[in-house]
């Protein structure tokens, strides 16, 4: 299978970073993608009901247990839509930050503490990241399952989700 073209445009890429990584996404982002820097989740989510979005980027940083809900609403109401965990430093909370993004639903870290981690980055949005027709199954159901409670969602995801999917770029 041939590597993704990295300069592949992707469109729009909406963030909830801190603001001293904003400046550092945008310049990962040249000839790839239009970051779109928000406040919060519900921000986000409004710009996904309203925008052509190609990604979510949540920083690690920025992860507030509170949003925990709205990150796990993102990501299973916009399952075609990737929701990317960014690492940029290491803080006494950042386990706690990693493993409740992934307890949201997150299921991609990428880390660019140094250098090659932004390729990385921009690797995944090219490629990506994802099966296209396990996002189509997940989005045709999440219209078939709306209200549905959590687990039951869960146990969806979990049949379109092989045990290898969660990744650490």
């Amino acid at each position: 299978m041939p590597l993704p073209n990295p300069r592949r445009p992707v469109g729009t890429v909406a963030t909830v970073l801190h603001p001293s990584e904003r400046a550092r996404v945008d310049a990962a982002g040249d000839g790839l993608y239009h970051a779109v820097h928000r406040q919060s989740v519900d921000e986000v989510l409004q710009d996904l009901r309203t925008q052509d979005v190609g990604a979510v980027l949540v920083s690690v940083a920025r992860c507030d247990p509170a949003e925990c809900t709205h990150i796990a609403r993102l990501v299973r109401e916009f399952p075609r839509i990737p929701a990317i965990a960014l690492l940029t430093r290491i803080e006494p909370a950042t386990a706690q930050a990693v493993l409740t993004l992934g307890q949201c639903g997150v299921r991609d870290l990428v880390d660019v503490r140094e250098g090659l981690g932004w390729h990385d980055l921009r690797k995944v949005l090219a490629s990506g990241q994802g099966d296209d027709i396990k996002r189509l199954a997940l989005g045709l159901l999440s219209l078939d399952l709306l209200g549905v409670p959590d687990d039951c969602w869960r146990f969806f995801e979990a049949l379109f989700r092989p045990s290898s999917r969660s990744a650490i770029v």
